[in-house]
C-alpha cells in the first residue's frame, strides 16, 4: 500500500531524506581496504589478483587473463536465440553511438590553420559485475561504444564469466578477458601486471 506524505511536514522531510540517501555507499568505510588492494596489485601484480580472488571468492585462479582461443570457444556455446538477441542489441547500441563520433574540424582564420583532432585511446578496460546477477548488457553498453570510437584494445574484467558474457564480449569487439572482479580487477586494468598490460581508460 502506498503511503502519502504531506509536503512541508517533518514526516515528509524524514521520508525524503531516507529516499535520497538509500543508494549511497559509505566510501570512507571501504576506501582504506580498497587502497590496500590497489597498492598490492600495483606492487605484486598477478600474485595479488590470485590472492584476493581466493580470499573474496574462494576460487583458485592462478592466471586471471583467459586464453584467447578458450574464451572465444566458450562464447560459441550460447543458445542461438541468445546470440541473436545479443547481436540485435549490439547493432542498435552501435548505431546510436555512431552519432556521437566527433570527426573534429579544420578551419582557416586570417591565413592561420586551426583545428581539432579527436582520436580514440589505444586501450580501454570495461568492467562487468558478477555475483548472483550476470548482465551481458553491461558488456555491450560499455564495450560497443569503445569499438565504435575506434579503440583497438578492449579488455573485459568480470568474475566467473559465463558463455553469455563471453558471447557479448566477442560480439562487442572485446580483445581480452580477465577472470577477476572487485578492486583487484580495476587495479589490474589501471596499473597492469606481467600478463595484463594496463589500459588508458576504465568504464563500467
Amino acid at each position: 500500500m502506498f503511503r502519502i506524505f504531506e509536503h512541508g511536514t517533518a514526516e515528509y522531510a524524514s521520508a525524503l531524506a531516507t529516499l535520497a540517501t538509500r543508494g549511497e555507499a559509505d566510501l570512507a568505510r571501504v576506501e582504506p581496504d580498497v587502497r590496500r588492494i590497489l597498492d598490492a596489485v600495483r606492487t605484486r601484480g598477478d600474485a595479488a589478483i590470485a590472492e584476493f580472488t581466493a580470499k573474496f571468492e574462494g576460487r583458485d585462479v592462478p592466471r586471471a587473463k583467459l586464453d584467447d582461443d578458450a574464451w572465444r570457444a566458450a562464447a560459441k556455446t550460447v543458445d542461438a536465440g541468445v546470440r541473436h538477441a545479443l547481436t540485435v542489441a549490439r547493432d542498435r547500441i552501435a548505431a546510436y553511438h555512431a552519432h556521437q563520433r566527433d570527426p573534429g574540424f579544420r578551419t582557416e582564420s586570417d591565413g592561420v590553420l586551426l583545428g581539432q583532432r579527436v582520436r580514440p585511446v589505444a586501450a580501454a578496460g570495461v568492467y562487468a559485475p558478477g555475483g548472483k546477477a550476470r548482465y551481458p548488457s553491461s558488456v555491450l553498453m560499455t564495450a560497443v561504444p569503445a569499438k565504435v570510437a575506434g579503440v583497438e584494445r578492449i579488455v573485459l574484467a568480470t568474475p566467473r564469466p559465463t558463455p553469455e558474457i563471453l558471447a557479448a564480449a566477442e560480439l562487442a569487439g572485446v580483445t581480452e578477458v580477465i577472470d577477476a572482479g572487485g578492486a583487484q580487477a580495476i587495479g589490474a586494468l589501471a596499473f597492469g601486471t606481467a600478463t595484463i598490460p594496463r589500459v588508458d581508460k576504465i568504464v563500467g
